[in-house]
């Protein structure tokens, strides 16, 4: 095998070992260990330990929800430890091991059995334990990966290992082994989490552990003057020793040029391997044996002196060894070593120039090259043992940005769409200059050879966009000129009577029966193919039944007499047309004012109004500017709390001011930032989601008034890239159960808010604006 030398690595290691330890992985209270709980999503949310959800189990039983099939201790143990239990609630617990990395004993083995109960629901949400290896920095820094990840969940139930009982999902006890020897002399952290079900409060899942630190080397098990049997480490989950054998142990003949190693890993075995060679076998003492001085040619094998080596393409002087073994222990025998040089035979160059350009290198002469990509060869001397031999050139000759440049795009274009323009060039480009003019926004992530841009109504006509792509042999700009159309949306309002349908302003409805405020819209398409949309804000009142009554109820002829009009809703005589209507400022002094009549002198706007209720008088304003933007997805709501809730509840729905209070009683400005942003105290909240749907009704009404009064007109964002969408992302004050997309785990608990209004995808990572309102 070949030996690269590692000198300082082998002395961490062993300045390390005085300190290395491995912890009791069944002591709760050591050195190093540290029990946590919490809820599903966060089983790290407080730490202690809890009696009955960190237990040391000492004397045998059988689970009972394994229908009495699972022992609590496994073969060879006096004690494990059981995280979790079986009350449910969407609890979640943990245990952190902390210690240095032994580098004699840099195997971790560890032995678990699962109990999960998910009562038969196997998307997200469900039950789970999980095991991670963390480096010293912690969960959020660099996990031991891939080697250090691994779920346990009732989703895996299928898999051959897990047992099915009624509606538990349990594992047997099994055995896994990582590696951990890279890390010699390093502290690292072992992490136990058990996860009960989310949707379901009753669901729950625990897990039986405990670990041990193991030596990396073989041991002879078996050793007859004949044949040798040899062990590697248990616990992997694949094994391949050179002789073909796939088990945990391997016998060979002592008769036989030996060639003795194993190659190991752990699930799910990519970049986890390990191999165990002679010089791994425990407690082997070797002295030195033959050493060899050889010579061949790149790309040459070799087989000599008991080393069988495939073809050797790298150049130099590498050492190889071989051990033999003496046959009557196994466990001593003599070190052979094999020095041996691969010489140069082929050779190769990268190079690259600009298109037109003349080349002259490594003996390669080329003139006016034209642009793209060829390999040439040469003769190379080099000695006659390992001829014939060549040099290779692999040349690359860049276009010149003078020539093939297109940029791809519509040439009209309608206003509030986004739109996709590409510089195209036959080779890449190092750097991209996009030069785009007021009125155009640019939503792409990056500047690139693509961008996405959004052209509002206050950008030039016709608009000129223009590229700079700059390579290794120069620089190009492309401009195109771009017409833009607008997009029409009309918004009116109009009253109806119950009973009757609407035609106006191109909409038709049926019958309407209902009363209250609705919202009816209509799409168009104009000739240019642009947006034309029709927005009606109707009122529907209610159609009094009305009778009469006359008094006195019997009279004579050419006797007067008085007719009563009696009705349900004789008494509602609404404003017509309304005092306040949406778009209306409301002023510092409590006044209200047109937008015609603005500005006014003495006053000064604090919001502006979205809707008004009955009375035609009072209702609710939107503030004139952002409060900031916080990060979705960070802030969860226990049932305890109280505010756990569906959006299907008036209070929640409806009642931001109630909300915002219970939200600002329940936790503090670093638990609920968003809550904490508004100036409660002088009577703004944050707005639940049926108020934030208002808003987006009058959302062109709103952000023509807030452009009068110098307020931030409500501008879109978009979600993400590359994607050709744009949402408008803002906080409410309304509970709302959710599932993260994207997330290992399969579900998260009551969120404290996730309502962007026009969209619902809740993508982790966007930043949800924070906008209040106040009563009038």
């Amino acid at each position: 095998m070949k030996r690269p030398l590692l000198l300082a690595s082998l002395l961490l290691a062993v300045l390390a070992a005085g300190r290395a330890q491995c912890p009791n992985f069944t002591d709760l209270t050591g050195p190093g260990v540290t029990c946590m709980y919490g809820v599903y999503l966060s089983p790290m949310m407080n730490t202690g330990l809890v009696p009955g959800r960190h237990t040391v189990i000492t004397q045998q039983g059988m689970d009972p929800y394994t229908g009495y099939q699972l022992p609590m201790l496994p073969p060879g143990e006096s004690a494990v430890v059981k995280l979790g239990n079986d009350l449910g609630d969407s609890q979640g617990e943990s245990i952190d091991y902390q210690f240095v990395v032994d580098p004699d004993h840099p195997i971790l083995t560890i032995k678990y059995a699962v109990v999960l109960k998910n009562f038969g629901f196997m998307g997200s949400g469900c039950p789970m334990f999980s095991i991670y290896l963390l480096d010293n920095s912690g969960y959020g820094g660099l996990s031991i990966y891939p080697c250090g990840k691994y779920y346990f969940s009732t989703s895996l139930w299928m898999e051959s290992n897990y047992q099915v009982s009624g509606s538990v999902t349990w594992l047997p006890w099994t055995t896994m082994s990582i590696d951990l020897s890279q890390y010699a002399g390093q502290q690292v952290k072992a992490r136990f989490c058990t996860y009960d079900g989310y949707y379901n409060y009753e669901a729950f899942g625990y897990a039986y552990i405990t670990a041990t630190c193991m030596s990396d080397h073989l041991t002879v098990v078996d050793c007859d003057g004949q044949y040798v049997t040899l062990a590697a480490p248990e616990g992997f989950a694949h094994y391949q020793w050179s002789n073909g054998s796939t088990s945990s142990t391997s016998t060979y003949s002592l008769q036989e040029d030996l060639d003795i190693y194993c190659h190991v890993s752990s699930s799910p075995g990519i970049g986890c391997e390990h191999t165990y060679d002679y010089q791994s076998i425990e407690s082997l003492n070797l002295t030195a044996g033959s050493t060899w001085y050889d010579t061949i040619c790149q790309g040459d094998s070799y087989n000599a002196h008991g080393f069988q080596l495939l073809s050797q393409n790298e150049t130099g002087t590498f050492t190889y060894t071989s051990v033999s073994l003496n046959a009557s222990d196994c466990q001593s025998g003599a070190l052979n070593t094999l020095h041996l040089t691969v010489q140069l035979r082929n050779i190769h160059y990268y190079d690259a120039v600009c298109e037109g350009e003349d080349y002259d290198q490594y003996g390669f002469h080329y003139t006016n090259l034209p642009a793209g990509s060829f390999t040439d060869s040469l003769p190379n001397e080099v000695p006659p043992e390992c001829s014939p031999a060549y040099k290779y050139l692999h040349l690359t000759v860049i276009p010149s940005t003078s020539a093939s440049f297109e940029l791809f795009g519509d040439t009209f274009v309608c206003d509030g769409q986004l739109n996709t323009y590409i510089m195209n060039h036959a080779g890449p480009l190092t750097d991209y200059e996009w030069h785009i003019p007021e009125g155009v926004s640019n939503y792409s992530s990056s500047y690139g050879p693509l961008v996405d841009l959004y052209f509002t109504q206050d950008a030039p006509n016709p608009v000129v966009i223009s590229v700079t792509g700059t390579n290794a042999c120069g620089a190009y700009t492309l401009e195109k000129t771009v017409w833009h159309t607008p997009a029409y949306y009309f918004s009116y309002e109009d009253t109806v009577c119950s009973g009757n349908t609407y035609a106006g302003h191109g909409i038709q409805t049926p019958i309407i029966d209902s009363v209250g405020l609705f919202y009816l819209s209509q799409h168009y398409t104009t000739i240019n193919g642009c947006d034309s949309d029709v927005m009606v804000r109707l009122m529907v009142y209610p159609s009094p039944e009305v009778t009469t009554l006359a008094q006195p109820e019997e009279i004579c002829s050419e006797e007067n007499t008085i007719l009563l009009a009696v009705g349900e809703y004789g008494a509602i005589v609404p404003h017509s047309p309304q005092l306040v209507v949406p778009g209306d400022i409301v002023c510092t002094d409590s006044t209200i004012v047109k937008p015609a009549d603005w500005p006014v002198p003495g006053k000064t706007a604090k919001a502006v109004v979205y809707f008004v209720d009955t009375t035609g008088e009072h209702g609710w304003a939107v503030n004139l500017h952002d409060q900031g933007s916080f990060p979705w997805g960070n802030t969860y709501l226990p049932e305890s709390s109280g505010l756990s809730s569906t959006i299907m509840e008036p209070e929640f729905a409806l009642d931001g001011k109630l909300n915002t209070q219970k939200l600002r009683l329940y936790g503090d400005a670093a638990s609920f930032p968003a809550v904490w942003s508004v100036d409660f105290d002088h009577g703004w909240y944050l707005p639940a989601i049926g108020q934030l749907m208002l808003i987006f009704y009058e959302l062109s009404t709103i952000n023509e008034t807030l452009s009068l009064v110098s307020g931030d007109p409500f501008t879109p964002s978009p979600t993400y890239e590359p994607m050709a969408s744009w949402y408008y992302h803002y906080w409410s004050s309304t509970p709302q159960q959710f599932s993260q997309p994207g997330s290992n785990l399969p579900c998260n608990p009551w969120a404290f808010d996730v309502f962007n209004y026009m969209d619902s995808s809740g993508l982790p990572g966007v930043a949800l604006r924070v906008r209040s309102i106040i009563d009038f």
